[in-house]
């Protein structure tokens, strides 16, 4: 094989496996649970693996089912791969929830999230170390502490009762999404880049 053709295999192989490793630093083992619109007992759940690259979501489902999801105009808005529209919520630090218009799929994270070992909490769905002591806090009162930790906020919605807004920290480029709810933050979860507008 000429020079120039070792060095072009030799990239195509560094070019792969800085891919696959960079695809697996975004993937968690989680508990997916299925429930069609109005069940309230859980539908088919199992170990499902979950991953998410710029806003990109895939929940891969233990009976073969691979769900994509792409964002969509707002934050926590998303369309499937058949165009269907779907809204994130988060339901506590470590969970998920998806809805469609006939079902859901709630996510719950068990365990450290991703291949570097990098604890769930310092991960997209889980709450940072330096903002848990603001869950539960009122909003308005907090409002003035997220800015002094280094946080500023970038955007924001409102579904139903409850209110989605997007904080970057400036030094760490970390975005947080925040759910608030009769005045009070009901979570503080780690989010993806994308929602923070970057």
């Amino acid at each position: 094989m000429s020079k120039p053709g070792m060095c072009a295999a030799a990239v195509a192989v560094l070019t792969v496996g800085a891919w696959s490793q960079s695809a697996l630093a975004d993937t968690a083992s989680a508990t997916c649970e299925v429930r069609k619109e109005g069940e309230k007992k859980k539908g088919a759940s199992g170990a499902c693996d979950f991953s998410e690259r710029q806003g990109y979501i895939s929940i891969n489902l233990r009976n073969g089912d691979n769900v994509e999801l792409r964002p969509a105009d707002k934050p926590n808005h998303f369309k499937d791969q058949k165009g269907n529209k779907v809204v994130r919520t988060s339901t506590g630090g470590n969970t998920q929830e998806y809805k469609w218009d006939q079902r859901k799929i709630i996510v719950t994270f068990t365990g450290g999230y991703g291949a570097q070992g990098h604890s769930q909490n310092d991960e997209s769905g889980g709450t940072p170390h330096d903002l848990q002591d603001l869950v539960g806090a009122k909003g308005g009162q907090a409002y003035g502490e997220l800015q002094r930790r280094g946080y500023e906020y970038r955007t924001g919605s409102t579904s139903g009762h409850e209110k989605y807004s997007y904080w970057l920290n400036r030094s760490s480029g970390r975005c947080v999404q925040i759910v608030t709810a009769e005045g009070r933050y009901q979570s503080i979860v780690n989010s993806s880049s994308h929602n923070c507008n970057r």
